[in-house]
């Protein structure tokens, strides 16, 4: 809905509880002190903003036989992923296995040991700079495109099935270098791993491992022969392989050494990264895209205003790398990251009993208790952000543009941690370039080209380890720019 002052508020479900998980019937009851909140998991995100609203910063969520304590304050935030980080890992570095982990294996997401995710991050995190993807903006581009000519005149979109598609059609060719088409060819099907599979029987996962893990390795073998047969590649600078080229992901990773020890990655490490880079990759920013195209849909003079400065940039011939210094596409991409972030928690668990300072006074956590730090409530919490649950990109216009989460802008923030999509801490998200570079490419042409029609509400978003919605996302399009009503 619109305010008078031309501000946005969102239209968000405010019945009580808030958001299915994926393949989950579970009843969980929030505590507060002497209130307690019962509700569904289809409404959990509600329930939480509901006990958030509290003022509290850290509350107990029971999760089936677990208590789960929430935390909903950037300062917690900092103590638990930085300040206290040797004190709370990452879920499995209690010797317990994570969900996500079988699904994954332990590539650098899903990875809590401490010493060898270090030595894997020191490997891969040069090669997901913004300069190390730079070639890869062509592909990005015409992908986007294809996948809007592919949409008929004044029809019916389902916006979040189309994204996910197009960056699966895009992270193909980046990681394998063959085209998605190809590689169904060869192997009959393409590799999907979603996220909330976390959640899904370990029998039906071991099932979907057991299919998948032999086409992986097997475009793992195809890759080394090619790097082996390429004599122009100096095996030994990795930096050559990716930085401005069109080069595969995965060829850079076969070639990856460790700094102190020469080591490279066998083949169960890449898979377990090429499993991570392919499932988290692709998903988490075709759910960010999805959104961003709903709140656009949603709000006509967002719209209006992002296609003027589009317009401005497509006319003038500007380089595709120069759309990443737009001021209004940023603003209005990391407001959406800001309402709808794609991984809203970042889970840990307490390896030794921790005391805390809360705004209430100390709270000792105790060993084996689980965290949920909810970047989700931090980023709408009332005293760090004006007007919390208000889309207004506005709020990020005096924001560096080039990078990829500032730490300066509402002039409310007091924070650094109040705005944190990709997370904190040496856990930060490393493929957050990849992130931006497609998202605001693929962003960008979407609304250049295309008018949205009005989106009257917006939908219920759903936590299945990533945000996404509910209920598939509809929206009615037009073509606006010639080159591509003339192929659709």
């Amino acid at each position: 809905m619109q305010l008078a002052n031309g501000e946005f508020v969102l239209n968000e479900d405010s019945s009580k509880g808030c958001v299915r998980s994926a393949n989950s019937s579970l009843t969980v009851h929030i505590t507060q002190g002497t209130s307690t909140y019962t509700s569904s998991v289809a409404n959990f995100l509600t329930a939480l903003r509901n006990q958030a609203a509290s003022g509290e910063d850290i509350f107990t969520l029971p999760m089936g036989k677990r208590e789960v304590y929430v935390v909903a304050s950037p300062v917690l935030a900092e103590a638990i992923l930085i300040t206290h980080k040797d004190n709370f890992v990452k879920l499995g570095g209690d010797g317990k296995a994570s969900g996500l982990s079988a699904v994954l294996g332990e590539g650098l997401l899903t990875n809590s040991n401490r010493s060898s995710w270090f030595q894997q991050r020191r490997m891969i995190q040069p090669l997901l700079y913004k300069q190390s993807l730079s070639g890869w903006t062509a592909l990005i581009a015409e992908q986007t495109k294809v996948m809007l000519a592919s949409w008929q005149p004044k029809a019916e979109v389902v916006l979040d099935e189309a994204l996910l598609e197009t960056t699966l059609n895009i992270i193909y060719p980046l990681m394998f270098g063959v085209t998605a088409e190809e590689a169904r060819a060869t192997h009959n099907q393409l590799i999907r791993l979603p996220l909330h599979l976390a959640t899904a029987k370990k029998r039906d996962v071991r099932t979907l491992r057991e299919r998948l893990d032999p086409i992986i390795l097997d475009l793992i073998q195809t890759r080394r022969q090619v790097v082996a047969s390429t004599s122009d590649v100096n095996a030994s600078n990795t930096a050559k392989l990716n930085i401005g080229l069109p080069t595969p992901l995965l060829d850079a990773l076969i070639q990856a050494k460790d700094a102190s020890t020469g080591e490279t990655m066998n083949d169960i490490q890449l898979r377990d990264e090429v499993a991570t880079l392919i499932s988290a990759g692709h998903e988490t920013t075709a759910y960010a895209l999805t959104w961003a195209c709903a709140l656009v849909a949603h709000y006509p003079q967002v719209q209006e205003r992002l296609q003027a400065e589009l317009d401005g940039f497509f006319e003038a011939g500007g380089d595709a790398l120069d759309l990443l210094k737009l001021p209004y596409l940023n603003a209005v991409w990391q407001e959406t990251l800001r309402l709808y972030p794609t991984i809203p928690t970042a889970p840990r668990v307490c390896l030794q009993d921790t005391t805390l300072t809360t705004s209430t006074g100390d709270m000792t956590i105790s060993q084996g208790a689980r965290v949920l730090v909810s970047i989700y409530l931090i980023q709408r919490h009332l005293t760090y952000w004006q007007d919390a649950d208000i889309f207004r990109p506005e709020r990020f216009l005096d924001v560096d543009a080039t990078k990829a989460d500032a730490i300066k802008a509402d002039e409310s923030r007091k924070h650094k941690l109040a705005y944190m999509p990709f997370g904190a801490g040496e856990r930060f998200c490393v493929g957050r370039e990849l992130a931006r570079l497609e998202g605001l490419i693929m962003l960008a042409h979407c609304v250049y080209h295309m008018n949205f029609d009005d989106l009257p509400t917006l939908p219920v978003a759903n936590v299945a380890i990533s945000l996404l919605p509910k209920e598939p996302i509809k929206v009615r399009v037009y073509a606006r720019t010639a080159q591509i009503s003339s192929e659709m």
